[in-house]
């Protein structure tokens, strides 16, 4: 990633249509627009929401999976991400994600 990077932070949980997920669709084409690349965890949700909005405006998108949440909860990583790095807890990857990008992104849901 050579643009500036912000990690944006969300559930797993919201499904397309909803509040959460059309709010995180709007963010990730915004962001894409202005230039700035996404880091996120990687998986369905707020998290998809924000790769597929900021992909075809222009942003390139770095998924962390988390290994440990897939397995315990049969979590589905999401494919709209140019790179992947598999984390192997929820502190790695919420390590990484805060080393890889000086901005980030809260938004209003669970963040796991």
């Amino acid at each position: 990633m050579s643009r500036r990077a912000i990690a944006v932070f969300g559930s797993s949980q919201p499904v397309p249509g909803e509040p959460a997920y059309v709010v995180a669709h709007d963010i990730g084409v915004a962001l894409g627009a202005s230039g700035f690349d996404m880091i996120n965890g990687g998986h369905e949700g707020v998290m998809a929401a924000v790769s597929a909005g900021a992909r075809p405006a222009g942003g390139q998108v770095l998924g962390v999976p988390c290994l440990a949440v897939r397995y315990a909860r049969g979590a589905v990583v999401n494919r709209l991400f140019h790179e992947r790095i598999d984390a192997t807890s929820l502190f790695v990857r919420i390590e990484i994600m805060l080393l890889r990008a000086p901005r980030h992104v809260f938004l209003p849901c669970a963040t796991g």
